[in-house]
C-alpha cells in the first residue's frame, strides 16, 4: 500500500514539475527547433543567448519591474486590509453574541 502511495506521489510531482522543465528546455532551443514539429526535451546545442536576446527584443525589464511593483503593493497592503476586515467581522460577531 505504501508503495502505491509513493508511486502516486512521484507521479504527481512529475506532473507538477514537467511543464517547468519543458519550458526551460524550450527556452534553450532555437526557433527552428521549436517549430520543427519534433519535440526535443534536451537540445543538442543549448542557446543561452536566448536569455540575453529577450532583454533586447522586448521591454522585459519593464515587465519584471511591473511584477515587482504589483507583488510589493499586495504584500504591503494585504495585511492592512485583512486586519480591517477581520476587525469588522469580529465586531459584528461580538454584537451578535451579546443580543
Amino acid at each position: 500500500m505504501i508503495c502505491l502511495e509513493y508511486l502516486f506521489l512521484v507521479f504527481t510531482v512529475f506532473i507538477a514539475i514537467f511543464p517547468f522543465l519543458y519550458m526551460v528546455s524550450l527556452s534553450l532551443q532555437t526557433e527552428a527547433d521549436i517549430f520543427s514539429g519534433v519535440p526535443v526535451v534536451i537540445p543538442d546545442v543549448p542557446q543561452y543567448s536566448n536569455y540575453t536576446d529577450i532583454w533586447e527584443l522586448a521591454p522585459f525589464g519593464r515587465f519584471v519591474l511591473n511584477s515587482l511593483i504589483v507583488a510589493g503593493a499586495i504584500t504591503i497592503y494585504h495585511p492592512r486590509v485583512y486586519s480591517i476586515y477581520s476587525n469588522m467581522v469580529s465586531t459584528l460577531a461580538s454584537y451578535r453574541n451579546h443580543s
